[in-house]
C-alpha cells in the first residue's frame, strides 16, 4: 500500500518557525514529531559544549524513549559534525538495549541498528554522523569552490564599500551571487 509522506517540522526558533509555515510545512513539538516518525532527519544538532550543554541537543534519550512499542525508525543527522544523535541512543541503550548490529547496504555498513526491549527498532544511519560526509560526497569540490567564491566576492565588497556599511547584518546586493551564479553556469556550460 502506497502511503504519502507527511513531512513534519521542529523548529524552537520562531522566526524559522514561521518561514516554516510559510513554506507550507507542519510544524510540531519533538515530542509528537519523535511519537508519530518513520524517519527522523535533524539537520543542525546543538554543540553539548556550548552552555545548556546536553540540555540544548535536537534529540535527547527521553525523545527517543517516546517511540511507540514494537516500531522501527530511521535517525539521519544530515547537518551537525557532532553525532549527539549516537550519543542519545547510547545514553538509552544504558537503560534498554537488547542488541545492537551493523547495518549494511551492497556489503558496506552504513550505520548501526539498536534493538530495544519494547521492540523499538532504530537504525543509526552513518552512526549519526552527518550523512553527506560519512556515506556521500560530503562537500563536492565545485560546491566548496562556490562558497570560496561567494566569501572572496564579499571581502571584496566590504573591501570596497566598508564606509557604507553599517556594524551588525548588513544585506549584500543579489548582483554578488548573480555574478557567481553565471560564472559556474559558464564553467559547466549550461
Amino acid at each position: 500500500e502506497h502511503k504519502d509522506a507527511v513531512v513534519s517540522v521542529v523548529e524552537i526558533d520562531p522566526v524559522k518557525r514561521l518561514e516554516v509555515v510559510d513554506d507550507g510545512f507542519r510544524t510540531i513539538d519533538i515530542r509528537e514529531a519523535v511519537r508519530n516518525a518513520d524517519i527522523i532527519i535533524t539537520a543542525t544538532g546543538v554543540d553539548p559544549g556550548i552552555p545548556g550543554g546536553r540540555e540544548n541537543r535536537v534529540i535527547r534519550s527521553e525523545h527517543l524513549a517516546l517511540i511507540p512499542k514494537h516500531k522501527r525508525v530511521v535517525v539521519v543527522n544530515v547537518g551537525s559534525h557532532l553525532e549527539t544523535e549516537k550519543e542519545a541512543l547510547d545514553e538509552l541503550a544504558t537503560r534498554e538495549l537488547v542488541d545492537t548490529k551493523p547495518l549494511e547496504f551492497s556489503g558496506t555498513k552504513i550505520g548501526t541498528r539498536y534493538v530495544f526491549y519494547n521492540g523499538v527498532t532504530i537504525d543509526l544511519i552513518a552512526d549519526g554522523w552527518p550523512a553527506t560526509l560519512r556515506l556521500g560526497e560530503g562537500n563536492p569540490v565545485r560546491m566548496m569552490d562556490a562558497v570560496q567564491a561567494v566569501l572572496i566576492e564579499l571581502a571584496c565588497h566590504i573591501a570596497r564599500n566598508w564606509s557604507d556599511l553599517s556594524l551588525g547584518l548588513n544585506i549584500f546586493p543579489y548582483e554578488i551571487d548573480k555574478k557567481i551564479a553565471q560564472i559556474e553556469l559558464d564553467i559547466r556550460r549550461l
